[in-house]
């Protein structure tokens, strides 16, 4: 027998979490899932720098005029002006209120607030530069205060279950399609059980882990993106892929960590290895020039001068007890890799960070499915239009996750008794590890030399082949060895892959994020 919950949430950072309290305080029941064994494994539990809020003298026409400029005009002009209006009064009423995040203050009371990449003022509510573990703690904390929230943590989604597909009702194969719920793996007992809800929403996360280098956690696999792919979801602009200009360098390590673009904001300056700096070539606004553009010129440069790394330097813009008390997190963590950033530069890479694009999405967070929402960084709200400005990601996670829950509430759909079809596939053990990695690394390599911060036809083509060709033989691994989550994830990162490809080889126009070498004139 099928559990029943009024609604099934699937993540648990800041869209995810917001929804499920939004969702409880008006008395739902609700399943928070979690493939990781604990909510701190989130994409906001690592963001540094911060959430939009109001800045002095600040708008929401001006917000929304920075939003629309940081992507090349691109964004949807609606999200841009709903999330401008309502998302710093919810910061407001939600964030600080309600969930008492410790936002910093100066020695007057007031909000002490960053400036970042793009932005026209000071706006960005931050605490320290570890925001987003302050928020995820907050969130945390409120969930495990609300009886009507079950979080069932190390619980894999391997289905988004649809009445067209999965109903054994025939009649409901000519109807408009539905989500009814999902098949969850529990990963400790082997067990797949169905589960349907009134409403599920995907609040999975992003993609980070199809390239060779990355900001995101491992948990990054493009779940939401594959599950709705597979659902019959429409998916938009999945080529804008924003790579986050200063990753923590580390010779033959790919995954470290992320330096704030509030370091930028704060002054710091990217240079060469000459310590010359090199951004007023690309843009007026130089180091603070948006992500697509600093991210493209630090490639340049390291093609150019055939290096592996460039420079992020503080030491010229702020004392060492500044920067000590203003960005102690990053102080210690690239300390704890032989770096004093109060008197050395700091090696810094670009790597994907953050997919503008994903399922598509109206300004509640509604998709073509009924009944399946979508919100956070797995959504396409068009907010972020080709190019995400700074610290605009954890605002959209909580006003979607409000403008989602709100919608339930109004709807109030009943869902009727239906017989679900069985997961299709028979479980079984993980293939070897050494396979799995090995595949992953081929992916990885393939996408951030084919599909990364510079594309053309010919390896866009090659990409879309040889990605064919990895499908097939992670299909003869699942044969062999059966279903099972390490095995899955690699599927839905394939997947994932195959989804960005195709839209960066459709489309010849270069855009914000996507730049392409061969690109069509505008």
């Amino acid at each position: 027998m099928a559990e029943f919950y009024d609604a099934l949430i699937i993540g648990g950072g800041i869209a995810g979490a917001s929804a499920a309290l939004f969702l409880a305080e008006t008395g739902h029941r609700v399943l928070l899932v979690i493939k990781g064994d604990s909510l701190e494994k989130t994409n906001t539990f690592q963001a540094q720098g911060g959430i939009v809020f109001r800045g002095e003298n600040d708008s929401w026409e001006r917000l929304a005029q920075d939003i629309v400029k940081a992507t090349d005009f691109t964004a949807f002009i609606p999200t841009v002006r709903m999330v401008s209006k309502m998302g710093p009064p919810l910061v407001k009423r939600a964030l600080i209120e309600k969930w008492q995040v410790p936002f910093e203050r100066d020695k007057e009371g007031k909000w002490d607030l960053f400036q970042e990449g793009a932005h026209s003022l000071r706006r960005i509510l931050h605490v320290k530069d570890h925001t987003g573990q302050a928020i995820q703690a907050a969130l945390s904390q409120a969930i495990a205060e609300k009886p009507l929230i079950e979080v069932r943590k190390e619980t894999f989604v391997l289905e988004l279950i649809t009445s067209y597909q999965h109903a054994f009702d025939f009649q409901s194969r000519y109807l408009s399609p539905e989500c009814l719920g999902a098949f969850l793996l529990n990963t400790q007992a082997g067990e797949v059980y169905p589960v349907l809800a009134r409403s599920t929403f995907l609040a999975t996360g992003g993609l980070g882990e199809i390239y060779q280098y990355t900001s995101g956690g491992s948990w990054n696999t493009g779940d939401g993106f594959a599950l709705a792919y597979r659902a019959g979801a429409n998916l938009r602009n999945m080529e804008f892929v924003q790579f986050h200009p200063t990753l923590f360098y580390v010779p033959g390590q790919e995954r470290t960590f992320l330096i704030s673009e509030s370091v930028r904001g704060e002054g710091g300056e990217l240079t060469d290895h000459q310590g010359k700096p090199f951004m007023s070539k690309y843009h007026p606004l130089g180091s603070l020039a948006p992500r697509d553009v600093v991210a493209r010129a630090v490639f340049k440069e390291m093609k150019a001068n055939k290096i592996n790394w460039v420079y992020l330097d503080l030491t010229r813009a702020l004392s060492p007890a500044k920067i000590k008390d203003t960005f102690p997190t990053i102080y210690e963590r690239c300390l704890s890799r032989g770096i004093d950033i109060t008197k050395q530069p700091i090696p810094v890479i670009p790597g994907a960070h953050f997919a503008c694009g994903g399922v598509l999405t109206d300004t509640f967070g509604r998709t073509n499915l009924k009944r399946l929402y979508a919100i956070g960084e797995v959504a396409c709200s068009g907010l972020h239009g080709a190019n995400r400005l700074a610290s605009t990601s954890l605002l959209e996670g909580l006003t979607f996750a409000y403008r989602a829950a709100r919608d339930f509430n109004r709807s109030q759909n009943k869902l009727k008794q239906l017989g679900v079809l069985p997961f299709a596939y028979h479980l079984g053990s993980p293939p070897p590890n050494f396979m799995l990695e090995n595949l992953k690394q081929t992916l990885k390599m393939l996408m951030w030399h084919n599909v990364g911060l510079s594309r053309h036809k010919e390896g866009l083509t090659q990409a879309m082949e040889l990605l064919g060709l990895l499908q097939k033989e992670v299909l003869v691994l699942q044969g062999r060895y059966g279903v099972s989550a390490p095995l899955w994830e690699l599927i839905n990162q394939i997947t994932t892959a195959q989804l960005v490809t195709e839209s960066a080889w459709k489309n010849r126009l270069s855009r914000g994020t996507h730049y392409r070498s061969d690109s069509l004139p505008l």
